[in-house]
């Protein structure tokens, strides 16, 4: 039997589940039940869902979705009989339909296999101290369009005597999640959202409502996937506590969990540096790069996002930041560091 068969013309018609044929020889050729055929010039692909018994018709399992008439077309037999894919072959008139539909079929079956459908990635956010109304923090710069799925704050230290209220913002404009922590607890998550970002858009953390002792020391979750084909990853996400001095080091010890390339930096200070910008430096296995990769922060700016050189990094590669000036009459202190990079082969 062929792994194609289309001699002869197939009527389709519109909303029915039989297909009739002229001039046709797939019944001799030996198609059968769970062979796929194809409308020539169209992307759907629909399942016989019967044996035929003869050259002049047969009944596909789903009504046909197109416009009624007649036309060219594909039978499929070389199929995988577990999963329904279709093995390509170079005869196939519209190859690119085809593994589009196989594609799809693989990641049909690694959802229903137990696969996410949608890669979520938790990115985490730091307050530091008790909360004080009104205040933003946790800036980040988004580097590929994402949607927001949930967010969620807590503490690992004593649970806050008095509810308190956490937002956060897009690009400023507040997004009236206003998510209540009560009073004796340590931990509460939004419903589902369904908030978006732009590549180039930031979001900042807010507290809404404080009612003081309101405890100490939170992290704020952020849930949420790409919605773009270029997956920007946060995975370095160091807080250097105090005072900047020249020659510390952020991130001790920190590995790549795969190969990446790292480009940018979002930061966040609780008091910002004034009297000289604050300068970084990425460090590549404790040392230097050969030609530095330096980043400026500028100065009397609280948050913000900085480009660098592109600089790959190995999975088996420590990445650090050295502090290699600090500002000039306040040093800046307790700075929160957002590496942003995306996956290399």
């Amino acid at each position: 039997m062929a792994d194609i068969i289309n001699t002869g013309t197939a009527t389709f018609t519109n909303g029915s589940t039989t297909v009739t044929f002229t001039g046709a020889d797939f019944f001799s050729q030996g198609a059968v039940s769970g062979n796929k055929i194809k409308r020539n010039g169209e992307p759907n692909m629909y399942t016989i869902a019967q044996t035929p018994t003869a050259n002049t018709s047969l009944i596909i399992q789903e009504p046909y979705a197109g416009i009624t008439g007649a036309d060219s077309f594909q039978i499929y037999t070389d199929i995988d009989g577990q999963y329904g894919i279709v093995f390509p072959s170079s005869d196939m008139r519209d190859l690119y339909d085809t593994l589009r539909y196989d594609f799809q079929k693989i990641i049909d079956e690694l959802v229903f296999a137990g696969a996410p459908s949608t890669k979520q990635r938790i990115t985490q956010r730091f307050y530091l101290g008790e909360p004080i109304q009104g205040t933003k923090f946790g800036y980040l710069k988004w580097s590929c369009a994402a949607q927001i799925d949930y967010i969620a704050f807590g503490t690992d230290g004593d649970a806050p005597d008095n509810a308190l209220t956490g937002d956060f913002e897009i690009n400023g404009t507040n997004q009236n999640v206003n998510l209540v922590l009560p009073a004796g607890t340590k931990y509460v998550r939004s419903s589902l959202q369904t908030k978006t970002v732009a590549s180039g858009d930031y979001t900042e953390c807010e507290w809404i409502t404080v009612n003081l002792p309101a405890g100490s020391n939170y992290f704020f979750d952020i849930t949420w996937h790409p919605i773009s084909p270029q997956e920007i990853r946060y995975d370095f996400n160091r807080v250097w506590l105090g005072d900047l001095y020249d020659g510390g080091i952020i991130g001790t010890g920190w590995l790549p969990p795969v190969k990446s390339k790292f480009f940018g930096l979002s930061y966040n200070f609780v008091d910002m540096p004034e009297g000289s910008t604050v300068i970084l430096e990425l460090y590549k296995d404790g040392v230097a790069i050969g030609t530095p990769v330096t980043i400026t922060l500028s100065d009397s700016v609280k948050s913000g996002y900085v480009a660098f050189t592109q600089t790959d990094f190995l999975v088996t590669n420590i990445l650090t930041l050295r502090i290699n000036q600090k500002g000039l009459t306040i040093p800046g202190n307790t700075l929160e560091t957002t590496l942003h990079s995306y996956r290399i082969e």
